[in-house]
């Protein structure tokens, strides 16, 4: 009796939803040569645009002497590329050539980047070149911006006339969530509130409860917003169900004519409730919601606050809209290893992605310091020695950061460097001055396409410095790109079961029935060049395993019969969480495809009978796989359903709730995999989400 007044309660809840972040690379390999107007856009991908600041002289060629790798942009208006993106981003990085020094008589040659969110500078770089006239210089920033402005300049940021700007391999991350609150009731809202654009965050007034959502028609709002009201002290709290890695807002009514003086945005994050950071944002203090402030770091807590210049709150009432922050698709604190020795090779329990090693020598460990050089604890390469820490990926990287300790006062200037790899040539190198104060507050990003990462303390020219010095590093966060496998790379023939292409090491593939697979290029357009077929006219089906959870995963198929439908399910474990079924045109080609989306680490592919859903003993064949690692932590256990991953909320009952009264195949609500929606699935969510997570 107890489980069903327990049921009662579950019943009577709603449900959550997740979101996936995305990146995008762009080479222009695949993009015509010649002149390209103002607000060209890519083939390869259509989430930014380019323009020329000046008269519109942007051009896509190669270029001799080393200025291009393959094609490359060039603006021959000396003034500055903008690139203005659809989405807001996190981070953005590129290759500069045409940096020549000796054209100007020996002047250095800078890297001016300006990030902007709605029109205003919300963060820049002036990165020196080394003006050798190569595109070899990989200028990068970091924030989150809706566009970029990128140039050639002086050490002061004044531009140089007459050196055009040539760029390539640009890589960015878009931001994950994005909240505007457009689609949440108006009217007060209690501590803890979440918006319905994210299940990420829950909002407060850190004094009391007086927050509400307001739809201001004098331009303190963009639309609706959040508003603490009351002209008091505290401020708005933000609290995350996962790391955050980057986090933007427009905050309104900084009205400094009511105050008497210029109004302050003071952001302040926090992990592990320690203040990490802290931003001092000067509004322009004209009351309308057009300010942009940011802050970077590893957080999972954000505290606003309108206050002075010392970051003294001053009694305002905030208003906060158009939120925009990124998660770490793969993150690594070290804190559920076992601490000691590890040898080169190791894997942290927080990703199988990515290996570490020492570069000179075996003397990782993982340990604790209780000096602030690490946040609980940390990987290090002992000893005072030239090695660098070195992680192999298992998939192309586009976006790292880490943050580091033990950067030795007493050999100041300490310089933290990172180095980019892809088969094994180095492709990108990025050298950043520290704070020399031997704690873990400060953090080292580098952008690209890398197989390999090396991290080591140098000096400025990314030398070791002298007796060299011990690496403490934390808080790893990554973004893997998206896996695409097409078998054109692959041998052609039959294949074990176990096969992993030679497109992604992250999914091996597997004949339900046998062992009868086999990479052919199929006549008859049934598949597009080489593709997998499952043979033979059995039963079995297509079965593909992940190195690591996934969020989505698409698959074209070809010899398709009318009669019959495609089935794509996904697993976690053993319990099936995602299903699509595709009814085949039956033209016997490659051009339908079939897509699920969830949290997952196994799908199934079979074709089936229109007219019983059996396995129709047909070919299978498939091609063009196309899958995105998993964001976030991994699901605790069977009642964690939903996204943020790693906690159980009502996010978890409402997925159970909606799953279970549906009797939805793949929801997770069938907790025992019988395929029945019963009593003993309420148990068994019952139980796990009471037991909590470890």
């Amino acid at each position: 009796m107890k489980n069903l007044i327990v049921s009662g309660a579950i019943l009577a809840l709603t449900g959550s939803a997740a979101s996936a972040q995305s990146s995008a690379f762009i080479n222009w390999e695949s993009d015509p040569s010649g002149s390209v107007p103002n607000g060209f856009v890519s083939a390869d991908t259509p989430l930014v645009s380019f323009s020329d600041l000046g008269a519109g002289q942007l051009e896509i060629g190669t270029f001799g002497g080393g200025q291009s790798d393959g094609l490359s942009l060039v603006n021959f208006a000396n003034t500055p590329i903008r690139l203005t993106f659809t989405r807001p981003v996190t981070n953005l990085a590129m290759l500069m050539g045409d940096d020549d020094s000796n054209f100007l008589g020996g002047v250095d040659v800078f890297t001016r980047i300006v990030g902007f969110r709605d029109g205003n500078a919300v963060a820049q770089r002036i990165i020196q070149n080394n003006g050798d006239d190569m595109i070899n210089d990989g200028p990068s920033i970091e924030g989150i911006f809706d566009a970029v402005e990128v140039e050639f300049t002086d050490a002061a940021g004044v531009a140089h006339a007459n050196l055009p700007e040539i760029i390539d391999s640009i890589s960015f991350a878009v931001a994950d969530e994005f909240i505007d609150f457009e689609s949440d009731a108006t009217g007060g809202v209690g501590n803890g509130f979440m918006s319905a654009d994210s299940s990420l965050v829950r909002f407060s007034d850190t004094g009391g409860g007086t927050l509400q959502i307001t739809d201001f028609g004098t331009g303190k709002s963009d639309g609706r917003g959040l508003v603490n009201s009351g002209d008091d002290t505290d401020g708005v709290r933000m609290r995350f169900a996962r790391p955050v890695t980057a986090f933007s807002c427009q905050v309104g009514n900084d009205d400094g004519g009511f105050v008497g003086g210029p109004v302050f945005a003071t952001l302040r994050g926090f992990l592990d409730g320690a203040n990490t950071a802290t931003v001092v944002f000067e509004t322009n203090s004209n009351d309308d919601i057009d300010d942009g402030p940011a802050i970077t770091g590893v957080f999972d807590r954000i505290d606003f606050a309108y206050t002075d210049a010392s970051g003294t709150p001053i009694g305002l009432t905030e208003i906060i809209d158009n939120i925009a922050f990124a998660t770490a698709s793969q993150f690594i604190d070290f804190e559920s290893d076992a601490t000691g020795t590890v040898p080169n090779g190791f894997e942290s329990d927080d990703s199988p992605i990515v290996s570490f090693a020492d570069t000179d020598g075996a003397d990782l460990t993982v340990q604790a310091f209780g000096t602030g050089k690490s946040d609980g604890q940390a990987l290090v390469c002992f000893s005072d020695d030239d090695s660098s820490i070195r992680m192999d990926f298992d998939a192309i990287v586009s976006t790292f950061t880490l943050e580091f300790g033990n950067d030795d006062p007493t050999r100041e200037p300490v310089f933290a460097t990172l180095r980019g790899y892809n088969n094994g040539s180095l492709t990108r190198s990025v050298t950043s001055p520290t704070l020399s104060d031997n704690l873990l507050n400060e953090s080292v990003s580098i952008a690209g396409a890398f197989d390999a990462i090396e991290f080591q303390y140098t000096n400025m020219d990314g030398s070791p410095v002298d007796l060299g010095l011990v690496e403490i590093v934390d808080n790893i966060r990554f973004s893997v790109e998206k896996q695409f496998i097409d078998f054109n790379d692959d041998p052609t023939g039959n294949q074990p079961n176990g096969f992993m292409s030679n497109d992604s090491n992250l999914l091996s593939f597997r004949d339900s029935d046998g062992a009868d697979l086999s990479i052919l290029a199929f006549g008859g357009n049934q598949s597009d060049g080489p593709g997998l077929g499952v043979f033979g006219d059995d039963p079995s089906a297509l079965r593909m395993p992940f190195v690591t959870p996934v969020n989505s995963l698409t698959i074209e198929f070809g010899n398709d019969t009318a009669s019959q439908s495609t089935r794509l399910r996904g697993f976690l474990g053993n319990v099936q969480v995602a299903e699509s079924i595709v009814a085949h045109d039956g033209d016997d080609e490659l051009n339908q495809s079939v897509t699920i989306d969830g949290f997952f680490d196994r799908a199934e592919l079979v074709y089936i009978n229109n007219s019983n859903g059996l396995p129709s003993n047909r070919i299978e064949i498939v091609d063009n796989i196309c899958f995105d690692v998993a964001t976030g932590a991994t699901p605790c256990n069977a009642a964690d359903l939903a996204q943020p991953f790693g906690i159980l909320d009502l996010g978890d009952i409402g997925a159970f709730v909606s799953g279970f009264t549906g009797q939805v195949p793949g929801s997770g609500a069938d907790l025992n995999g019988d395929g029945i929606f019963d009593l003993a699935d309420i148990g068994l969510f019952v139980s796990a989400f009471t037991g909590g997570c470890p």
